[in-house]
């Protein structure tokens, strides 16, 4: 995971390119899904409110193995997908959410699966570990952000918190500045399996993050098991995935005076 950290300047937005997969999550207990998002947030756990966009194979949610564009909503301890939000009825973001009416405080870039303890957790973007490479590992590239004079910019490097929370399962890579400048790259990912003991304490949480840690708080503390990143022995839902011929998703959120924007481009995108 990559995080700009706590800002004490507003941060308006940001945006990044990333990899589309649809990893095989196979079967077993809810919640199961794998997935990456890019994050917005203010405010800190557990009174705090969050935007995360991205995309999701949760076939338990959706009822398919496809690659879904979701987004979650965080609010005081309150969470949803999409518009699956029970009373929910859009007015304007002041409504919408406590701290996050006027900016941000911190940005987040991240993957994440999940797995109910005693089984394994299923595969995040490719499946392959960020010592594979361009082309083989997941990216997210591109990376800027919308600064207090509503300019996008890109993070400063060194400014960037990155995390892993299980370094012998998962990686995260190639951290940098691209080389047009255009903003900030990295790979993330792994190939071994994790399976969690019936018995295990805490969330299960594993991720490959360069974001900011207090976000996945809220997620965690939900019950069973979160982590991020890929394992081995990844299937693909058609024989291009595997060959390479990988869609990208560019995800903004952002907000300019008022006004907020959410898009997605790619190859193909059904959610």
């Amino acid at each position: 995971m990559v995080s700009t950290g706590r800002h004490s300047d507003p941060i308006y937005g940001s945006e990044a390119e990333f990899s589309v997969y649809e990893p095989s999550v196979g079967e077993g207990q809810s919640p199961r899904f794998s997935s990456a998002f890019l994050a917005v947030q203010n405010g800190a756990p557990p009174t705090y409110s969050m935007i995360m966009v991205g995309w999701d194979v949760n076939p338990q949610y959706y009822g398919d193995d496809r690659a879904h564009f979701e987004i979650v909503w965080v609010d005081k301890g309150t969470a949803c997908a999409n518009l699956g939000c029970r009373g929910f009825v859009q007015q304007s973001k002041q409504e919408l959410f406590t701290y996050m009416a006027d900016a941000a405080d911190a940005v987040s870039w991240f993957g994440m699966v999940a797995a109910a303890r005693g089984e394994p957790t299923p595969p995040m973007g490719s499946g392959q570990s960020p010592d594979q490479g361009e082309g083989k590992a997941a990216y997210f590239e591109n990376i800027r952000v919308v600064d207090a004079s509503h300019n996008l910019v890109v993070p400063s490097l060194g400014g960037c918190q990155t995390h892993v929370t299980v370094p012998s399962c998962y990686a995260l890579g190639h951290f940098r500045n691209s080389d047009d400048g255009s903003g900030l790259r990295f790979l993330y990912g792994g190939g071994e399996r994790r399976f969690l003991a019936a018995g295990e304490k805490g969330p299960g949480l594993t991720y490959t993050r360069a974001w900011f840690p207090e976000a996945f708080h809220y997620l965690r503390s939900q019950g069973p098991v979160l982590s991020p990143l890929a394992q081995s022995g990844t299937t693909w839902s058609n024989e291009e995935r595997a060959g390479g011929e990988v869609p990208t998703m560019a995800g903004s959120v952002l907000g300019r005076r008022g006004e907020e924007d959410l898009r997605t481009g790619g190859e193909r995108w059904d959610g």
